[in-house]
């Protein structure tokens, strides 16, 4: 029952849902549209690099990791051996960086040597100096996942203003979902029912109350972590070191991560065995990482990372030996040194905002899902657009540009920075982030304009189209840069899985040039007739 009593509170939820929405969409569907990419990162990373693959170490039969460190550590300043990083990547030259730990205010900044090692050859193929970053650039095949990473984090800022800002955006989301959730209602005949087709504003309203519905777990679960994993780096992590340590940030994180007692010995432990160790003790997982702490020095230990794979979910192992005798110490976990609620519960946080908790099958729901989230946001956006009674009012046209580039802009946009990752391996460009940070701000640009000159439904309907096109292409002119074509990768079974991209891509065009038709026909759908005054006039329905 309504009535005088309860609709002003319900009015002024839904005016600040509206203003909320009006003022995050453009963070929040910049956040879960490239989220829903990122999630695929590893699929990507394996499609990008299929022409250019090195084996593991594991499968050099006469592979030795201290043959391999002394190759890589040659002429190396000495001051930089006792802290070592070894990076296994899949398919990837093995990454040695060689690094001294400085105080930098409250934090510790890493600075050093990184070297990349063919595994077969122990050949020297590069070598970058500098700090952390520098280090880890990434290669020409990992920026392609790595621009859509570095979007959905930083939001293309300065990191900490861009983690804050991605952190605002969940914040706002959360706040969305409990205005929406008290003024559409949501209810078994909402969640059942198909969209009414008589009224262009009621259509998109049952849209977006039935997407929001089914997806309601998942967007607060991500706005939950997603929140939590921005503001811990720049506000937590300082705050707590602030309280508890006077301010040094390297104290918090070893007493969070924990620390090993090792034996007193004037000895240092030779690399192979202790991972040939770690390699039995995981029942032959895939190594990823070792860590080399205060190598040659009285504490030193290592630390190695394998993975076993799974379709249903991938399981992180964390070894630690002595780095004197080269003993096993313990099974590390990613909190402290012993298995806890607290342990738990972070790993439970990471692979529900990451999408790993049950492997492959969770990737593709929470890809679907993070698409439904945009979807949402563009029905919001479309819902404001359909009920103005100005539609030419400058605030009006604002409107439907942002709606036009958001709606249809990012997948369009999306599309050219694949094109330009392409373009720049054809050129053989080292760093292709910029022209991809370039060509995607064109995109959603060019549809925005297209949205402000344009009426919507044939704005979209051009930038689903182009959408389409450019998605097509990428597809077709891959190889190019990969040297790998669609039947040579069904050919080899090693890089069968690599199709998934391609398949995703051209499901992606299907789906935009089949939207582009789709909206084109929707002229029975009825919308506001200025000259009748009526917000719901319906427009007559063609008939053959």
């Amino acid at each position: 029952m309504t009535g005088p009593t309860t609709e002003p509170p319900r009015r002024r939820l839904y005016a600040l849902h509206r203003w909320v929405g009006l003022l995050f969409a453009l963070l929040g569907m910049l956040v879960f549209f490239s989220g829903a990419i990122a999630t695929f990162h590893e699929e990507i990373d394996d499609w990008a690099g299929r022409g250019d693959r090195f084996p593991s170490p594991q499968q050099v039969e006469s592979f030795d990791f201290d043959e391999a460190m002394a190759a890589a550590a040659n002429g190396v300043d000495g001051r930089y051996l006792h802290q070592v990083e070894i990076a296994l990547r899949h398919g990837r030259p093995l990454l040695f960086f060689f690094h001294e730990h400085i105080k930098d205010g409250m934090g510790v900044e890493e600075l050093g040597v990184a070297r990349t090692l063919d595994p077969e050859t122990l050949e020297v193929l590069g070598e970058r100096t500098g700090d952390r970053a520098a280090a880890f650039t990434p290669r020409f095949s990992h920026s392609l996942s790595r621009f859509f990473i570095d979007l959905h984090i930083f939001l293309l800022m300065p990191e900490t203003l861009g983690l804050i800002a991605t952190g605002i955006s969940g914040f706002a989301l959360l706040l969305l979902i409990a205005t929406g959730f008290l003024v559409h209602r949501p209810n078994r005949t909402k969640m059942t029912r198909g969209p009414r087709t008589q009224h262009k504003r009621v259509f998109f309203s049952d849209f977006h109350t039935l997407v929001g519905s089914w997806s309601l777990p998942f967007t607060v679960i991500v706005a939950l972590t997603g929140a939590f994993f921005s503001f811990a780096g720049v506000v937590l992590v300082p705050v707590v070191a602030m309280v508890a340590f006077d301010g040094d940030q390297e104290a918090l994180v070893r007493t969070v991560v924990g620390s090993v007692d090792v034996s007193d010995v004037d000895a240092t432990a030779s690399l192979q065995p202790f991972v040939e160790d770690a390699i039995e003790r995981t029942d032959q997982a895939r190594l990823t990482s070792i860590g080399l702490d205060h190598w040659g020095e009285s504490e030193a230990s290592a630390t190695v990372q394998l993975v076993s794979k799974s379709p249903f979910g991938d399981s992180l192992h964390t070894l630690v030996y002595d780095g004197h005798t080269g003993e096993f110490l313990l099974s590390k976990p990613r909190l402290g040194t012993q298995a806890s609620l607290g342990n738990t519960l972070v790993m439970l946080v990471a692979q529900l905002h990451f999408g790993t908790l049950f492997g492959i099958v969770t990737k593709l729901l929470w890809g679907v899902l993070g698409i439904a989230t945009c979807v949402l946001a563009a029905t919001g956006l479309l819902i404001f657009v359909a009920r103005e009674r100005s539609p030419d009012h400058v605030g009006m046209r604002l409107v439907r540009s942002m709606t036009v580039a958001l709606a249809g802009g990012l997948p369009f946009a999306t599309g050219l920075a694949f094109l330009s990752w392409v373009a720049a391996g054809a050129f053989e460009v080292d760093d292709p982030m910029t022209a991809m940070t370039w060509t995607f701000l064109l995109g959603l640009a060019l549809c925005a304009g297209v949205g402000a000159v344009l009426k919507t439904p044939l704005a979209l309907s051009i930038a689903w189209a182009a959408s389409g096109v450019a998605l097509a292409a990428t597809v077709a002119l891959a190889p190019s840069v990969t040297r790998v074509s669609l039947a040579d990768a069904w050919s080899d079974p090693s890089l069968r899985h690599t199709l998934f991209v391609d398949g995703a891509l051209l499901a992606g065009a299907f789906l935009c040039v089949g939207g582009a038709m789709l909206i084109a026909r929707s002229k029975g759908i009825g919308s506001y007739d200025p000259q009748r005054g009526n917000r719901l006039a319906v427009a007559p329905v063609e008939r053959s």
